[in-house]
């Protein structure tokens, strides 16, 4: 497994430079690399961490991703280190940090206010999530709820719907969907 060239995290983002050299390099090296070029659109202070709390008065711990693409910003937001909820919202080069935070932060507060599945009953007919591969089983999940479920648990409660449509849709991370 590849690891970055400078600190040996295995968490990589691709970076190519000009020369076509390819550097492989973790998310914190890469953002030094990228502000060095952009020195002036990176904030002083990027909190790494937000805790916030869900419909049920639940707190939720996530960790928070400041990265500069070239053609715009990017701020995420994951809970825990596999499926939880997650978070993705893009910025002009432009933009104001704060801005783009407090985005972030008002897309969580639609995200953790809004249940789709409680006690393992659909509340409507339709459910949001993401799709995330599961190491244990080998396989993806789908992450509804901040909560991993199989396809064939989804697949069960589906077949409820027998005869009935099906719209299946992907979206990027950083629409809103909620």
């Amino acid at each position: 497994m590849k690891s970055c060239v400078k600190c040996g995290n295995e968490q990589l983002v691709g970076f190519i430079g000009e020369d076509g050299f390819h550097e492989a390099l973790c998310q914190e090296h890469f953002n030094e690399l990228i502000a060095d070029e952009y020195s002036d659109i990176v904030p002083e202070h990027i909190p790494n961490e937000l805790v916030m709390k869900d419909i049920d008065n639940i707190p939720h711990v996530f960790s928070v991703e400041f990265m500069i693409l070239g053609h715009c910003t990017t701020l995420c937001a994951f809970e825990g280190s596999e499926n939880g909820y997650s978070c993705k919202v893009l910025g002009k080069l432009d933009e104001d940090f704060k801005y783009l935070w407090n985005r972030l932060y008002y897309r969580l507060h639609e995200i953790l206010f809004v249940k789709y599945i409680e006690n393992d009953q659909w509340i409507e007919d339709r459910i949001v999530g993401y799709v995330a591969y599961n190491d244990e089983t080998n396989r993806h999940d789908l992450i509804v709820d901040g909560k991993s479920y199989s396809w064939e648990e989804i697949g069960n409660h589906i077949g409820t719907y027998e005869g009935f449509q099906v719209k299946i849709e992907v979206i990027d991370p950083s629409d809103e969907v909620y």
